[in-house]
């Protein structure tokens, strides 16, 4: 009896088939390509519901280093001068400005005002540590500070008035910073500090 079910599906299959590349043959090598003959017979045979062909489409590729602005920001070595003012008169020492991470804070300030989102994790390119490694830097400790203000001086202030950002400017474990200013068009600047050590 079984073996009369199979013989049936298998005759009733090869007429389909015939069937279909004679009236339509595009869209019958179409189907064929997307359903095996095992699939047609898996289908038709158990009576289970149809899986969804496999869709093929192109990886999104990752995201490779962030490029920033080549153009020198204003208010970055003055940011740079605050933050180490603050950690010398504390006997803590000084903090070197690194050139490939402040093309990380830069990036990072523009992807912000970009993007519209105000915040440590970026929806283009993860935490600040992913961002930092992204561009091929390594290091034991990392932290980020981020201000919206209308100068320098006063983002500065906000964040020394913060404990948790104050924390990370005054951190021993750091030793490199870098700075990003982006304008946001009205005024005011998105400030992005990231510490490495």
């Amino acid at each position: 009896m079984k073996n009369t079910i199979k013989k049936t599906v298998c005759a009733i299959l090869a007429a389909i088939l015939i069937t279909t590349f004679a009236y339509a043959p595009a869209q019958a090598a179409t189907y064929y390509n997307r359903w095996s003959l095992k699939a047609l017979w898996d289908k038709l045979y158990t009576q289970s519901s149809p899986t969804t062909p496999p869709v093929t489409s192109t990886p999104t590729p990752t995201p490779s280093a962030p490029q920033a602005s080549q153009k020198p920001q204003s208010g970055t070595n003055e940011l740079v001068s605050l933050i180490n003012n603050e950690r010398t008169q504390r006997g803590i020492k000084a903090l070197t400005a690194d050139a490939a991470l402040t093309r990380v804070a830069q990036a990072k300030a523009e992807d912000m005002v970009k993007n519209g989102y105000f915040s440590h994790t970026s929806p283009t390119y993860g935490s600040p540590a992913q961002m930092i490694r992204s561009y091929g830097i390594s290091f034991r400790y990392s932290g980020e500070n981020i201000a919206k203000n209308s100068s320098i001086q006063r983002a500065h202030t906000a964040l020394m008035n913060s404990s948790g950002h104050r924390k990370n400017i005054l951190n021993a474990n750091y030793t490199k910073v870098g700075i990003g200013v982006a304008s946001l068009g009205n005024g005011s600047y998105v400030i992005v500090e990231m510490f490495i050590g």
